[in-house]
């Protein structure tokens, strides 16, 4: 039995979203955050990562413990990591 890999259009954004959990959670934890410290969390990214992270907001919101997301064009003071094959800048708001 073979295992299809092709990407689809459905896959391609979970996969994004799945990378920005990722990113975020590597953020969190070179910032020494607690675990179950809830935050507010500002992210910018291309138009692929903005259309990612709506649709799986509440996937986000869940897996990073976020008191709110915010979308911008851009982030002054915060923190570019790669998604995939994307550049994605985060800020951690309420650290305390």
């Amino acid at each position: 039995m073979e295992v299809d890999t092709a990407l689809t259009e459905k896959l391609v954004p979970a996969g994004v979203a799945r990378e920005v959990i990722r990113a975020v959670q590597d953020y969190r934890k070179k910032l020494d955050l607690p675990v179950n410290l809830r935050t507010d969390l500002e992210l910018s990214g291309d138009e692929e990562v903005q259309k990612a992270v709506a649709k799986f907001e509440t996937l986000l919101q869940e897996n990073l413990l976020l008191h709110s997301l915010s979308v911008k064009e851009t982030i002054k003071n915060g923190e570019t990591v790669k998604v995939g094959t994307k550049q994605v800048t985060l800020r951690v708001l309420n650290q305390n």
